[in-house]
């Protein structure tokens, strides 16, 4: 059983000029009696407004309670370096990658402690501790990505608080920002910083391990797409300079995953998908994805490689960033049957660092994988490019196949010809890899939907299915195309080539099943 018992609550911000509200997490020590107010903040000058808060318990059929937060603490996130370097990554996306930080940027990001003062014994006899969550933090060493996640927050808490708070929203860890915390392409909400983030977990002893706090958002400036940044305790803890849990737990769990065995393949995975960068002859650069197939092949799509404008390219290999294959030892094949967008690298030499996928060909994995609600785990390197850096990992999202679209694209008969899936896909993810709870290859992303007005649905991703790839691999073994052009150009711009027709009541009697 854990001493740590949490209550999620939300706090409001009153100066002269500005009311403002976060979500916070009240944590008390049934062993000690030692409790703990914390959450996240971005304003300015905190000594300059006052608090309260209130938490569920205290919210009544037809009024609310409010006690009063004496401030205790603030620890700026992006003035110390002892955050294990989570301000220098978000740094690193603001001034590299085109990326803003929501709410209110980095520069006043802070841990904010408060106390309760005079009203401690007064709380203790309202709130009822039955109530109360038992909990471990715990260390990001101990979480896998991806994981599944629940935040304990109340969102826009400035609006109505009776029907918010206590809210809990659900997510997927995406990207671990090494020790310090982590990305996640689940939705930020107003007023949800400073919620209280733990594993979505089997419980057999109702203990919840916590990840640490909500701090904000990553939101690409051209509109490419957002990331919810998580501080881990790991960070808190030493940003603090204070024991507050004694030692974070750091073994890993299963969190709740629709398959073990995706989650265990997972680090092999990520030695298979890499990043592309290709330079223009007009001084331009690009990235995406790509996914090795075999000891010398990477499959990518034709678009990555902008091959009507290319001048180079070079190929990287998470763990191995200083060792980049060049167009030098590459030999480009187009894709056999044209008017799908992918393209083949044959690498003229032994890499023994290109590590092949295994890819889902089998009738039984096919028939089991290739069908609607199936369970798949998106990777490729979307949204930032970290350059310079050598912990280049590809961003991992997890979904499911929501539809598979048949269509005769050339060898007159009707097969899976696209498929939509709902795991992420980002600038920069194309090329990167679909897989199947059992960590095979199913497909390789291409391209995302959009809305009318142009905003880009991350979670509406184009897959290109693994029985063409297979069926392309065949034909270039065998010097053997087809022109598909206008049937897939058609199919993936989502064009509508169905004539439509009217079915009278004569026809029905008239038709025959």
């Amino acid at each position: 059983m854990s001493d740590w018992l949490y209550l999620p609550i939300t706090i409001h911000y009153v100066n002269t000029m500005l009311v403002n509200a976060t979500s916070g997490t009240f944590i008390y020590n049934t062993f000690t009696g030692a409790y703990n107010i914390i959450t996240i903040s971005s304003i300015s000058t905190p000594s300059s407004y006052s608090y309260s808060f209130t938490t569920s318990d205290l919210v009544k059929s037809s009024s609310i309670g409010w006690l009063p937060l004496v401030l205790e603490g603030e620890r700026p996130i992006n003035q110390h370096s002892n955050d294990l370097g989570f301000s220098s990554f978000l740094n690193d996306r603001l001034y590299s990658d085109g990326f803003e930080f929501i709410p209110a940027g980095t520069n006043n990001l802070a841990v904010l402690m408060f106390g309760l003062g005079s009203t401690l014994e007064g709380f203790f006899s309202l709130i009822n501790f039955a109530k109360m969550i038992p909990f471990k933090p715990i260390s990001a060493k101990a979480v896998s990505v991806p994981s599944k996640f629940v935040i304990s927050c109340c969102p826009f808490s400035l609006t109505n608080v009776a029907v918010f708070i206590d809210y809990k929203a659900r997510g997927s860890i995406n990207y671990k920002i090494n020790e310090s915390g982590y990305l996640s392409d689940c939705r930020y909400l107003d007023n949800i910083m400073g919620g209280f983030v733990t594993l979505e977990e089997n419980h057999t002893d109702r203990i919840e391990r916590s990840l640490g706090l909500i701090a904000g958002y990553l939101k690409k400036n051209n509109g490419d797409g957002n990331l919810t940044a998580i501080i881990s305790w790991d960070a808190i803890m030493s940003l603090i300079d204070c024991p507050l849990f004694g030692e974070l737990e750091t073994t890993s769990k299963e969190a709740i995953n629709p398959s073990d065995t995706a989650s265990k393949k997972k680090n092999n995975l990520f030695k298979s998908i890499v990043r592309i960068s290709v330079e223009t002859h007009d001084d331009q650069s690009f990235w995406g994805s790509g996914v090795v197939i075999s000891k010398d092949c990477i499959i990518t799509n034709e678009h990555v490689m902008k091959l009507d404008k290319m001048r180079s390219f070079t190929i990287t290999v998470p763990g191995y960033s200083k060792a980049k294959i060049t167009q030098d030892n590459v030999i480009i094949s187009k894709c056999p049957v044209k008017g799908y967008d992918l393209c083949f690298l044959w690498v003229n030499f032994e890499c023994k660092i290109l590590k092949p996928v295994k890819r889902c060909i089998s009738f039984g994995s096919q028939n089991k994988s290739l069908r609607p609600g199936a369970y798949v785990q998106s990777l490729g390197y979307g949204l930032f490019y970290l350059k310079g850096k050598s912990e280049v990992r590809p961003v991992q999202s997890e979904g499911h196949f929501n539809k598979l679209v048949p269509s005769d694209i050339g060898f007159g008969r009707q097969e899976i010809a696209l498929i939509i899936a709902s795991a992420g896909c980002w600038n920069g993810s194309s090329g990167g890899g679909i897989f199947n709870a059992d960590g095979e290859l199913v497909g390789i992303m291409t391209s995302n939907g959009k809305l009318s007005d142009g905003e880009i649905i991350s979670d509406f991703t184009l897959v290109i299915p693994i029985t063409v790839i297979e069926k392309c691999i065949f034909m270039l073994n065998n010097n053997y195309q087809i022109d598909a052009t206008e049937k897939i150009k058609d199919l993936w711009h989502l064009k509508n080539n169905h004539t439509p027709y009217m079915i009278t009541p004569a026809g029905l009697r008239n038709s025959k099943l």
